[in-house]
């Protein structure tokens, strides 16, 4: 039995319960908030060391640097018009826009970055756009949290910053990888004008085959849905079709998602099967 197992098994052995964000902060555990009008014009007027967060989903959300600063603790902030992403923001010295929400507990029962991976875990199930934003008068009932014992929390936490910490290191390594693959890429198939060069139109053709989909199953059928970006393979796919005949690959084929393209989904396959048209 696990730590987390054993804590669990002591601490909540009929279930936990689970709160609100409304809930929460009605009972002072928490208090959710928006952030001051801080334009890029003015960022740019006074630039600084400080760290200024908005509605921006990528990265880390930042949006530049300022001379002054919100807060100077730990909180969530959340991005209300891009999407409702949540961000965990540990002791440093930071600002907030507008239009992003901040969220600061207040509890000793409630471990800030615990309430900061329960909410990204519900926020991946749901869908927030840019007419439906996640104001704090929104999120308070949109999102439904465990609340375990403190311990429990603070193991949970250990676990997923083990694992967070983790995945960043094979990221940076498969990006070192990729760097160094792309390199030496180049630099093999650079043959300049001392070889024949054939558009691809000449060297191969899109397949005539076809194959029955009663003959296929997950692992042979091919969609754009389980075709990897990047170039990194398939998936086992979750859709298999049932009758009809579907466009016939075989092994040593190359097959390209033929929607957004940009993604780059290409597959050297590894076994025969069928696709759609979605699929050259």
């Amino acid at each position: 039995m696990s730590k987390l197992e054993k804590l669990i098994h002591d601490l909540c052995p009929y279930g936990v319960d689970y709160c609100t964000l409304g809930y929460l902060e009605d009972n002072n555990y928490i208090k959710l908030g928006r952030g001051n009008v801080i334009s890029k014009q003015e960022i740019d007027s006074y630039p600084g060391q400080y760290p200024v967060y908005s509605s921006s989903a990528k990265g880390d959300g930042s949006i530049g640097k300022y001379d002054k600063f919100m807060f100077d603790d730990e909180r969530i902030t959340w991005s209300i018009d891009g999407g409702g992403k949540f961000f965990y923001r540990n002791n440093h010295r930071y600002s907030v826009t507008n239009v992003s929400g901040w969220l600061k507990v207040f509890s000793n029962e409630l471990n800030c970055k615990y309430l900061y991976y329960a909410l990204s875990n519900e926020w991946s199930k749901k869908y927030y756009n840019y007419i439906i934003k996640a104001h704090p008068s929104v999120i308070r009932d949109e999102y439904l949290i465990p609340i375990p014992p403190i311990e429990v929390q603070r193991e949970i936490v250990r676990i997923l910053d083990n694992f967070t910490e983790l995945t960043a290191e094979l990221t940076a390594e498969l990006t070192a990888r990729r760097k160094q693959y792309e390199y030496y890429r180049d630099l093999l198939l650079n043959f300049g004008e001392e070889v024949e060069w054939r558009t691809l139109g000449e060297i191969a053709r899109y397949t005539k085959s076809r194959i029955e989909a009663r003959e296929v199953n997950s692992e042979t059928y091919v969609g754009v849905d389980n075709l990897l970006p990047d170039k990194m393979g398939k998936t086992t796919s979750n859709y298999v079709p049932l009758e009809g005949r579907l466009i016939k690959y075989d092994i040593g084929d190359i097959l390209i998602g033929n929607i957004r393209p940009y993604l780059k989904k290409i597959w050297l396959a590894t076994n025969a099967g069928g696709t759609n048209g979605d699929v050259l």
